[in-house]
């Protein structure tokens, strides 16, 4: 694969692929600021061939893929790490060309790796109820010492290594951010914990805000800390109070669809399952 080297190269690429026919199937998702990022950081790579289009972003631990293709039976290049190829769809409304990527994927020696769903929130209009919640909750962590609050950037690597010492949060769901990325994103207010009485950061949630949407990213818990004190649903309504702070309505989320505890705990606090879901594939 060669690398890609400006957001002018990406455009030709993208242009050339669909004049080759290469319009069938495409989990490009990838929007105009994400590809700058990526080139920016020297961490994409391209190949063009007879099949397809094949985009690779460097995530650390692994490559996500992304295909632009045709009828051709894809020819994916070789990696030195694990590859990730993610296919979003409606429920019920998986095209034949998905279907068939998917089948091909699977001849090549990827596995399902993870089956999710998309939730959302809508803060704005159950507002009252909400800061109550948001209320009770925080005065019942109170009681045992626990506090909310939002980490600056002198915290980042503790809350990084909290993250990647939670078994239940998949490495593969991460995507790369360099340390400076991560301070930033600290200073803008994205990384939520919550501290014990000796200040010790027992919980921490990364999200985004973006196009006036907010994208939760993850949320790690100490397993001390875990179906004890409320935390998962306190750092929910300090969330959707926050997007109304912001004049923010849409709060999005995935969690795994054969997960019927975290299903219906996700209704509880005010989610709604949306028809939107996705299948992510691994090559180890």
């Amino acid at each position: 694969m060669e690398r890609l080297e400006n957001w002018e190269t990406y455009k030709g690429l993208l242009r050339e692929a669909r004049q080759r026919g290469f319009i069938r199937f495409s989990n490009n998702y990838l929007d105009m600021d994400a590809v700058k990022r990526y080139i920016q950081l020297g961490r994409t790579e391209y190949s063009l061939d007879g099949n397809g289009l094949y985009i690779c972003t460097d995530e650390g631990a692994f490559y996500r893929m992304y295909l632009q293709c045709g009828q051709n039976e894809i020819k994916l290049p070789r990696r030195d790490k694990p590859v990730l190829v993610r296919n979003v769809f409606r429920q019920g409304e998986m095209s034949a060309a998905q279907k068939e990527v998917e089948s091909q994927l699977q001849g090549l020696g990827f596995s399902l790796y993870d089956e999710s769903v998309q939730i959302l929130a809508k803060p704005l209009d159950f507002r009252e109820d909400i800061l109550a919640k948001q209320k009770r909750s925080e005065r019942f962590l109170t009681r045992f010492g626990l506090n909310i609050f939002y980490s600056d950037s002198s915290r980042v690597e503790e809350i990084i290594w909290l993250r990647d010492h939670t078994p239940e949060l998949k490495t593969y769901h991460f995507l790369y951010e360099t340390m400076e990325e991560r301070r930033q994103a600290a200073e803008n207010g994205f990384f939520r914990c919550v501290s014990n009485a000796q200040g010790e950061i027992c919980a921490a949630q990364q999200f985004y805000v973006k196009r006036n949407t907010i994208q939760g990213n993850w949320l790690a818990v100490k397993p001390e800390y875990k179906s004890k004190y409320g935390i998962g649903a306190a750092m929910a309504y300090h969330s959707f109070a926050y997007a109304i702070e912001h004049n923010i309505n849409s709060y999005f989320g995935w969690v795994v669809r054969d997960n019927i505890e975290s299903i219906r705990y996700h209704q509880s606090i005010g989610y709604e399952i949306m028809d939107k879901m996705a299948n992510e594939w691994i090559l180890m």
